[in-house]
This record gives C-alpha cells, structure tokens and sequence, in this order.
C-alpha cells in the first residue's frame, strides 16, 4: 500500500435487529485485515464501505495482533451499531469498487478534509452458474459398495433469477460408513432447501456460519450411531472376500459387530470427509474437514491455473500431528506410517489416517474433529469449480483437475474424464477407490451503465 495516496475513514454501520448481519466480511491481508466482500444493499453496503477498505479498528478498539475468529466474534457482539476504522486507497477505476459510493454521512476523522469524488461508472462482472455435473463411479476395493455420495443444488428467486449453488463431496469410511456420507449429503439438501436458509451468511460471517452448518452435518452423521439406526446384521465386501458381521452387546461399547468368535468384536464407529462449497453473489464460500478437495480453475493464469481451497487433514500433515499432540498426546499417537492410533486399549487396533472428519463418535476422544477449514474466495476470473473425493485428489494434481475441466465440452464431460482418469490411468487397478466429483462451471456477463451483455460463457 501507498501510505500517502491512502486516507483514513470512520464509518458507521447500522443493522435493525441484532441478528442482522452487517453485510461485508474481512479477511487476512498480511498482518491486517480488509474487507473483501459487500453483500448488496445490507447495512454495509448503505453506509458506504468498500471491498479494499483495510480495517484498522472496530469500536475504537484495535485489529493489530488479533486472530481472524477473533475480528469476527467481535463483529458479532457489536450490538446494534458498529464503527469501522479504515484507511482507503482512492481509485474510481479499481475493479473491486466497481459499482459502489461513499455516502456523505460517512464520517472522517479530519473535519477539513474535503470528500472523495464519487467514483466514476465502471464494469461490474455478474456470475453465474452455467453448467454443472455430479458424477460418482464405484471402484472395486470394496466390491460393488460405493461409501462415496454427493449432492448440489441450484437455488432460484422467484423471478427465477439465480440465488445460490450448493455442492458437497462426502467420502465414507469404516464398517457403515456409506451411511455417514448419505446422511451428510441428505441433511447439506436439507439445509439449502429450507426456505430460512441465507446463503449470503456464508459470504458475510463465511467461519461463523460454515461452522454452524458442519455442527448440523456432524450432528446428522452421529445420529446414525443411535442403536436402533444401526442394521443387526451388515456385509462388508473386500476385494476378494466379503465379511459378515451380526451386531451384539457389548460391556463397554455396548454394541458392536462380531463376525467371527476368534476376532476382537469392531465398535461401531465411522464417518465420511467433507467438503462444501457455497456459490452466492460472485463469491465462494467452501469448508472442508478430511481429504476431500476443491479446487477453482482459473483460465489464463499460467502461475496458478487451479487453486486449491482445501486442506488435507490427516496424520501425515504437520499442522494436524502438531493439533494431535498438543491436545491428545495422553489420548493418541502418530504412528510412523502416519496414523492416528488411540491409547484406549479397548480401541487401541483401530488406527485411522485422517484426523478431521464428519462422524466418529469413539475416536472424537483421540483427537478426530469435524472442525473445517474455511475459505472466501472471488469468482470474478474463475472458470469452473471441481469438488472431489481422494479418488480424484490423491491421482490426479490440481493443475491436470484444472485442465481437464477447462478443455472439456461441459461439466459433465469434465466429471467423467476425472472419474475415469483417475481411476483407469492413475491407481493400482488391485485396489481402484470410489471416485466421486460435483464440477460446477461458471459465465460471467459485464454489465456496463445498467446494461447487461454476455462477457463470456464457460
């Protein structure tokens, strides 16, 4: 930044109840925080802020050294009214003031300062969606199961205009854990269809609001747990032999599944990955807790054609072996070969390689959580987006997702060149996973003095 070009601002924003929100939402920019997104007329975008408006202070009090969650929980504790220190680089042609103004209520710090000119009319870029696909091709690890499921949704107006698309990508694991991914892939269609849900929330308080919908999905997977959900007897096929489990009591789980006398009776206790993506007013909102992917494809950009947004949580990652031994050295350890392996000797044989997940009513205690990590991004350039499951992320790397969604005819010419590339081409054809993928493919138009006109069309 331009110290000497920029110009210091207070702003005050206005809700009318306190559980509005307040419209914009802010994210790291170095060691400070700006504001990048404006939900369209919310109390923020009335009042005058800016996408680009580094923030400084909220109610007098300082943003310098704070966390993110912290910057957000404050915001939601404001009250009523909330005021916003910023500092604000006067350019009428950035793209990322395109349609707004600064109203002259705003107040400034120095009195004698004279107000900015309003900025001159410029392009605003409307996306929406233009194509998508889901697609889910069962391996043979498991015989003819696919633990794998999916879903996406595109949300209408009344008007029949666009308001939202909602995917997610769930990849089940352990003896029912079909089961977890269909319950989370039921209870995500639940959600988005349900006439109060605000897809705007997600752009707005994108961490508050992505944690609150994975509490919903976790809460969904571990009512599959209950005793009378679970099936008294379940075929669990391998790749050359199938097992019969027949469920019985048990002292300390108090039921498990026996499939033969000789062999430790298995707890029932299983989850499935997540990932989610909320596609809302040019923006993109996706959590994700496990291994499942996604990645935007950006068209054009040679440093960075497809940008992941998700993180691999599993004990082969240094962030999460660090999360597990600072919070659960007395409840698990990593083994060498990068599994999470419990302490209790009543599960000490059920080691798991991912550490964040949907599900897992035992192995919470070692560590497993259904926390997501969480990312905003703009999808003013972006062409298309893949969610997937491992089966695709594991074999292929994002650049070659990328490329082959951008060079497909449509999204569903993308998914089945994913699906069976990874798969064909990429695995162990002993061991081929489930291959689950949603691609969703974007148009923009550029609207120009009010007028809307076709940019250009995925």
């Amino acid at each position: 930044f331009n110290m000497a070009e920029e110009e210091s601002l207070s702003v005050r924003v206005d809700r009318a109840q306190p559980e509005q929100d307040f419209g914009f939402s802010v994210h790291h920019l170095g060691s400070l925080f700006a504001i990048n997104h404006i939900i369209g007329d919310s109390p923020a975008a009335h009042a005058g802020l800016l996408s680009g408006d580094v923030v400084s202070h909220i109610n007098s009090q300082s943003l310098l050294g704070l966390t993110l969650p912290a910057v957000l929980e404050m915001l939601k504790e404001a009250g009523p009214t909330v005021e916003v220190n910023i500092k604000r680089t006067p350019s009428p042609q950035s793209p990322t003031r395109a349609s707004q103004t600064t109203p002259a209520s705003a107040s400034r710090p120095h009195s004698a300062a004279k107000p900015p000119p309003p900025p001159k009319p410029t392009n605003m870029i409307r996306v929406t969606v233009d194509d998508f696909a889901e697609l889910s091709i069962t391996g043979h690890r498991h015989a003819d199961m696919n633990q794998d499921n999916m879903m996406c949704e595109l949300l209408q107006n009344p008007d029949g205009s666009q308001r939202a698309f909602v995917a997610g990508v769930f990849d089940g694991h352990g003896l029912l854990g079909e089961r977890a991914a269909k319950a989370a892939a039921d209870t995500l269609r639940e959600i988005c269809l349900d006439p109060k849900f605000d897809p705007n929330k997600f752009i707005a308080n994108s961490h508050e609001e992505m944690q609150r919908l994975f509490a919903r999905l976790q809460e969904a997977v571990l009512a599959q747990h209950e005793r009378e959900r679970i099936p008294e007897s379940y075929e669990y096929p391998g790749s050359s032999s199938t097992m019969s489990f027949k469920l019985k009591s048990h002292p300390v789980f108090g039921h498990a599944y026996s499939a033969h006398p000789l062999m430790p009776p298995a707890p029932v206790d299983f989850g499935c990955t997540a990932v989610v993506a909320i596609v809302c007013s040019g923006m993109l909102c996706v959590g994700n807790a496990g291994d499942a992917g996604a990645i935007l494809c950006v068209p054009g950009s040679h440093e960075a054609p497809a940008r992941v947004l998700s993180e691999r949580h599993n004990a082969k990652e240094q962030a999460e072996v660090d999360r597990i031994e600072r919070d659960f050295g007395d409840k698990a350890r990593i083994t060498p070969d990068g599994y999470l392996a419990p302490l209790d000797p009543n599960i000490c044989q059920y080691e798991v390689q991912t550490t964040r997940c949907l599900g897992h009513k035992l192995l919470r205690a070692a560590g497993i959580t259904s926390d997501p990590a969480i990312a905003v991004a703009p999808l003013r350039e972006a062409r298309a987006l893949v969610l997937c499951s491992d089966g695709v992320s594991d074999e292929l790397q994002p650049r070659d997702i990328a490329d082959r969604v951008i060079d497909a005819g449509s999204a569903e010419d993308a998914a089945q060149a994913l699906c069976r590339d990874a798969q064909d081409f990429c695995m162990d054809q002993d061991q081929v996973d489930d291959c689950t993928v949603v691609v969703v493919r974007f148009s923009h138009a550029r609207l120009v003095a009010g007028a809307a006109r076709a940019e250009q069309s995925a």
